[in-house]
């Protein structure tokens, strides 16, 4: 008997065993559905951000999601022109609401059956801290380029609202206090192309594909 008790009570703690390193498992697959790679830019307005995810996209066969996408639906779901002005509110309103957009892209990209997705545009810890709960193994990208260099892409690409440096330094205030410049310190990698062609965004490019083994 006190041998058929020992049995039973090894059995009983395998089979608790097996259950928790099943429950591990399975809180496993939720946080990284799919075992797919992201990729996630981030940067100030202007930085280059937007184009460098997406050539990498590109290079990857691979669809990019922007977080301005989430903004700009927004704005048309409420039957509003898009301008820098609706923009800005609309940005301020999701900001009231931490983790609203880092929530939605993560489920944006959990829908995607790529094996690798590309992201841009997280503004506040908030959002990525959302983000990073379903895609704890994201590798984030800091896309750092000099103010004066910046101001001249935008002034140069004649965006409604981005037609003078007073606006252009109001704005990123505003990205400041959302925190894009704490987002920037948290990223795994950083980049700063040294000019404004396709050739010195590749290079920085090739170092992103060396690090994280794409």
């Amino acid at each position: 008997m006190p041998g058929t008790l020992r049995r039973v009570s090894v059995c009983a703690a395998l089979l608790v065993a097996l259950a928790s390193s099943s429950a591990v498992a399975q809180r496993r697959a939720v946080a990284r559905p799919g075992g797919k790679k992201v990729i996630v830019f981030v940067g100030m307005p202007g930085a280059g951000k937007s184009t460098a995810a997406a050539r990498l996209a590109t290079r990857l066969g691979t669809s990019k999601l922007s977080t301005g996408d989430i903004i700009r639906k927004a704005i048309a779901a409420r039957g509003l022109e898009y301008n820098a002005v609706n923009d800005r509110a609309v940005a301020e309103e999701f900001a009231r609401r931490p983790g609203t957009i880092g929530r939605q892209s993560a489920a944006v990209v959990a829908r995607d059956p790529a094996p690798v997705s590309v992201v841009e545009g997280f503004r506040s810890e908030a959002d990525l801290d959302a983000f990073l709960k379903v895609f704890p193994g994201a590798t984030v990208v800091s896309v750092e380029v000099g103010t004066e260099r910046r101001y001249r892409r935008m002034l140069a690409r004649g965006r409604s609202g981005e037609d003078n440096v007073a606006y252009l330094r109001d704005r990123d205030r505003a990205e400041v206090r959302r925190g894009v410049r704490k987002v920037m310190r948290r990223a795994n990698i950083r980049i700063r192309p040294r000019g404004d062609s396709f050739e010195s965004l590749d290079r920085s490019l090739d170092r992103v594909f060396r690090v994280t083994g794409l």
